[in-house]
């Protein structure tokens, strides 16, 4: 039986099966990984295609929460793939919102929140209390 069996034959099922074997070890251990990679090359192309706008009006609310949600999203899309430590997520969104105070006391300041609170128990698996929720608007 193994003289029937030729060295193109035996290497292409020796590939075929490798590559099985490696693409099953990404899907067991590595998943997390593989799809936040795989999402942040999506919104990339995405984004360029849709062109989302760089610069909101200052003067329109819902142009700056749009433009806030956008960018928390990016933002913790980004400590996802950099596995960042709960304080240091806390830190990096308190930066962003400190940019739009003037969305805080609005109705967008509960919308904002909502996003950030599923965002990283989505994304980061990092859930956060309503006292560091309340936290990142006076940070």
């Amino acid at each position: 039986m193994l003289k029937s069996i030729s060295w193109s034959q035996l290497i292409y099922s020796m590939t075929t099966i490798l590559v099985i074997y490696y693409a099953t070890i990404l899907a067991i251990y590595y998943r997390r990984q593989v799809f936040s990679y795989a999402r942040s090359i999506l919104t990339k192309t995405n984004r360029k295609e849709i062109g989302i706008r760089q610069e909101p009006d200052p003067n329109n609310l819902f142009d700056l929460a749009s433009h806030l949600a956008s960018t928390l999203r990016l933002k913790i899309e980004e400590a996802a793939n950099r596995n960042l430590v709960r304080e240091e997520l806390i830190l990096s969104v308190q930066i962003v919102l400190k940019q739009y105070q003037k969305l805080k006391g609005t109705a967008f300041q509960l919308a904002i929140t909502n996003l950030v609170e599923t965002n990283t128990e989505n994304q980061c698996f990092i859930t956060l209390s309503d006292d560091e929720l309340n936290m990142l608007w006076n940070g």
